[in-house]
Order: structure tokens, then C-alpha cells, then sequence
């Protein structure tokens, strides 16, 4: 099941393809993977949502993901693409407004380098989480460590958006 390239190569391979480029908006950003499992078989999913910083702040504000997706763990191949903002009338008010903010508290004294190295760390243990994840192996210290990481490098605005999609590994993640 371990995929022939790291997975943090892998996924960046992914995002810089022609297939992504030509589907998601340019400019738009995109949360830390979450599992889905469909069938005994995991996907890596993303949500891309819009992030916008004003000159005079030092915050980035966050809008709804306008776009879900699902890639094959071990081939990096799209196997679903959804339209959220299609999906859920775009033209509504509640599109237009920010819904939270990035960096939270907690990290917002690292730097931008700081923070890419601690989210490549944290993307390299994918490959245990999904073993973990599918039941071949359990570390309750691994993964207690892995989800305080995780939830110190998401972006809480998305959360209540990943956790809809995904409620089966944040049930697993949260386990105490």
C-alpha cells in the first residue's frame, strides 16, 4: 500500500500538476490532508478554500473551501473532485465573508520556513497514521502525538468543514 515516492513528494507532485491547475482557482490555498475510507481503501483529502491578507493585518482571512477532493493514496491519481461552492449556492452572503483567520495564536510566532518544515514533519508520519488508520497497527502515544501537530497546524476555520467529510478519522484522531 506504501506509495513508490514520499508521500509529502507526492502530494506536492499532485499540486503542482496541470490536472490541479486546471481545476482549483488560482490563489486558492489548501488545508493539511485528512483520510477518508471508502471500501477499505484510503484517500487523501483536501479542501482549497480562498485565504486574503490585507496589508495592514497580520493575519490571513479565511473563506469557505470551494472545493473538495480526493486522491489515491498510492498513486497520487484524482479519484474525486466535488464543487462546494456549486454544490451549495455560491451567491449566497455567506460566501462573502471571511469565516476565521490564519496563523491561530499558538503558532504565530513561527516563521514561514518554520512553519513548511514542522507541516513536511507532520506529513511524513502520513504513512503510519494510515496504517493506524486502517486498523494494521495502533500507537496510542503516536497518535495523541500526531493529532496535537495536526490540530496545531490546521486551519481552525476549516475543522467543522474536515470533520463533516471525513467524521470517521476525526473519531479515530480524537480517541482518547
Amino acid at each position: 500500500m506504501n506509495p513508490k515516492i514520499p508521500l509529502d513528494k507526492l502530494i506536492e507532485k499532485f499540486l503542482k500538476s496541470k490536472q490541479c491547475f486546471s481545476l482549483i482557482p488560482l490563489g486558492s490555498s489548501v488545508t493539511l490532508p485528512f483520510l477518508i475510507k471508502i471500501k477499505d481503501k484510503v484517500y487523501l483529502s483536501f479542501l482549497f478554500y480562498i485565504g486574503k491578507r490585507l496589508e495592514s493585518e497580520s493575519r490571513i482571512k479565511i473563506y469557505r473551501p470551494h472545493t473538495k477532493i480526493y486522491l489515491d493514496y498510492s498513486t497520487a491519481r484524482l479519484v474525486c473532485y466535488f464543487s462546494l461552492s456549486m454544490l451549495n449556492n455560491s451567491n449566497s452572503d455567506k460566501w462573502k465573508e471571511p469565516i476565521g483567520e490564519f496563523p491561530p495564536k499558538e503558532i504565530e510566532t513561527l516563521t514561514f520556513h518554520e512553519y513548511k518544515k514542522r507541516k513536511s514533519e507532520l506529513i511524513a508520519d502520513y504513512d503510519k497514521v494510515i496504517e493506524m488508520f486502517i486498523g494494521n497497527s495502533s500507537d496510542a502515544n503516536f497518535r495523541n502525538e500526531f493529532r496535537n501537530r495536526f490540530y496545531q497546524l490546521c486551519e481552525p476555520p476549516m475543522l467543522p468543514f474536515m470533520r463533516e467529510a471525513s467524521p470517521k478519522f476525526f473519531e479515530w484522531l480524537d480517541k482518547t
